[in-house]
């Protein structure tokens, strides 16, 4: 369906959405997708529907809180709009980290299974009959660093990251958990 055209199919389901009083669930495209094909005329043209039908769910139900995702060249970024009342509230603030927790540990999965295709192609040039001495200069030099700064990353979300945000939603909910 690479560069299909979907606007269709993303009003129904944000239309859908809308009406089950659901949030709007963007990632229904995934998120290594999101990632890697960014500009995939398929897949912003499912948003630009689901955009779309989601606000006309939401006229029609007269619900007013809504997700958008406005930049279509990086749709895995939300952008959040609500009234100013409706963002002074706990639970917004809450469903916003909750919302940043679930994006960061989905990003922490993509960079995980980038790093090991990443390490997998690299040795499949090798297997294939590259020179051996470029394969292995290649791997000291540049993809091993380059797979310790990709752990590094997933570590620091998984380890500083995540629980930060976890301790400032718990002391929003009052429970101080640490």
């Amino acid at each position: 369906m690479l560069n299909s055209d979907r606007e269709d199919e993303g009003f129904k389901e944000g239309l859908r959405q809308a009406r089950e009083g659901e949030r709007k669930d963007h990632r229904t495209q995934g998120l290594l997708k999101a990632a890697l094909l960014p500009f995939d005329h398929s897949h912003q043209s499912y948003m630009k529907g689901l955009n779309r039908g989601f606000e006309e769910g939401l006229k029609e139900s007269q619900i007013n809180h809504k997700v958008t995702v406005t930049n279509t060249a990086s749709p895995a970024v939300p952008t959040r709009t609500a009234s100013t009342t409706m963002r002074d509230t706990t639970g917004y603030q809450l469903e916003a980290l909750d919302d940043l927790q679930r994006f960061l540990s989905g990003l922490a999965e993509t960079l995980g299974t980038a790093a090991q295709d990443y390490h997998r192609y690299v040795a499949a040039l090798g297997e294939s009959g590259m020179v051996e001495r470029i394969v292995h200069r290649y791997e000291q030099e540049f993809m091993m660093p380059n797979l310790n700064h990709m752990r590094s990353l997933i570590d620091r979300i998984q380890s500083e990251d995540m629980p930060y945000i976890r301790r400032e939603a718990d002391h929003m909910e009052g429970t101080g958990r640490q």
